[in-house]
């Protein structure tokens, strides 16, 4: 077993670093619940839902990351 706990804050509880329903959010640069979160489907990376994210085909991308699109303008 683990004893690596993280704090969440949002729930102002702790939990065990491997658990499923935290991740690290790298906007807030600290664990949050999945839940309260967001994925970029190109970086793997988590985000708070205090980040925008690009939808493309049904996929979330931090705007950093988001694919070529043929609807932009220029």
């Amino acid at each position: 077993s683990s004893d690596l706990a993280v704090y969440i804050e949002s729930c102002d509880g702790y939990y065990d670093c491997n658990d499923r329903d935290i991740c690290y959010a790298e906007d807030s640069g600290r664990y949050e619940l999945v839940e309260d979160c967001w994925r970029c489907a190109e970086s793997g990376n988590w985000y708070t839902d205090d980040t925008e994210y690009v939808e493309v085909d049904g996929e979330k991308y931090h705007p950093d990351n988001a694919p070529e699109t043929n609807d932009e303008t220029n």
